[in-house]
């Protein structure tokens, strides 16, 4: 189909990168290393510090789960924007348990058996200016798009610049000798969803994936500039020609066919006839591929941002296609 032929060339002017080279590994060594580790009672956690340019390193949080034997599944756990828009919190929310942190979907998947990554995107936790001293947003927030100016006048966007350390997460992940490399699937929350559903195309290792809430961050996008939550959408506030990120984002859904996905909305972040007209193409294209359940969207309502039987539709749906 037309829309999956120029994919690729649409692809590479949103991100400033041709995407077969975002597959090519540079001849830059990861230089991974322990910063710490933790063991908790079904996993151990690791952070780890590890090279992704020349001169940046960035960090995750690594979980590998006990008492399971041979080589497991391994997760790409990608977050959202943090809570309250704050860029304070990043890998934690995925990676770190507690009573008042409902997000933790590294940690959970982990405990079922899997090897988690979640690493910080930019300029989230580790790589952000905010401190505990200083919490102003605004700081890390003009921060942000001034690094996105200089990349842009490289020929790259934040978007292919997070992109690319995705990929690099996935070096990390994959260099695990429990990790089996057959069964790598990714997972992401709002701008963390987005990304997730894009490197499920761009990085042939992600067998399956899915995406939780993309609908929040499709709403910002359509604001005019000066009332959106711009560390929702600083990614793509310099791209002139995305004038709609739901075609984009259709078109990424029809382009990862055949492989396994799965998108689960809040109704309270956009309404179903939205999700379906968004996931319109991708259907007709699994089901010209004869694999109509190898792509799914469910819309909940629930004044949860997101409710523990979505969580376990989300696990459920990872588990299934890695034993497949």
């Amino acid at each position: 189909m037309r829309f999956v032929e120029n994919f690729n060339s649409d692809l590479g002017k949103l991100i400033g990168d041709n995407t077969s080279n975002l597959r090519v590994k540079e001849n830059i060594p990861l230089d991974l290393k322990i910063v710490s580790e933790k063991e908790c009672e079904f996993y151990n956690r690791k952070l780890l510090r590890y090279r992704i340019s020349k001169d940046e390193y960035a960090d995750a949080y690594v979980l590998f789960p006990k008492g399971f034997n041979g080589e497991l599944g391994g997760v790409l756990a990608i977050h959202g924007e943090g809570r309250e828009h704050s860029y304070k919190v990043g890998k934690s929310s995925l990676a770190i348990e507690n009573k008042d942190n409902h997000l933790a979907l590294g940690a959970e998947i982990c405990k079922k058996g899997n090897v988690v990554i979640c690493p910080d995107r930019f300029p989230y936790e580790s790589r952000s200016l905010e401190t505990n001293e200083d919490s102003s947003l605004e700081k890390t927030d003009y921060y942000r798009m001034l690094v996105c100016n200089k990349l842009l006048y490289n020929g790259v966007t934040e978007l292919g610049k997070e992109l690319k350390e995705m990929i690099i997460a996935v070096d990390v992940l994959s260099s695990f000798k429990e990790v089996n490399n057959n069964k790598i699937s990714v997972i992401g929350l709002s701008e963390g969803g987005f990304l997730a559903a894009m490197i499920l195309y761009l990085d042939h290792r992600i067998k399956s994936g899915c995406a939780i809430n993309i609908g929040y961050m499709l709403n910002e996008s359509k604001k005019d500039i000066s009332k959106r939550k711009r560390n929702i959408c600083d990614m793509f506030l310099a791209i002139s020609e995305n004038k709609n990120i739901n075609d984009g984002l259709s078109d990424v859904l029809a382009s990862i066919a055949p492989k396994p996905f799965i998108w689960l909305e809040n109704e309270n972040n956009v309404s179903k006839r939205e999700v379906d007209s968004i996931c319109e193409k991708a259907k007709e294209v699994y089901l010209n591929m004869r694999v109509p359940n190898k792509f799914v969207s469910i819309i909940y309502v629930s004044s949860m941002f997101l409710p523990n039987d979505i969580k376990e539709k989300a696990y459920h749906w990872l588990d299934k296609w890695m034993k497949f």
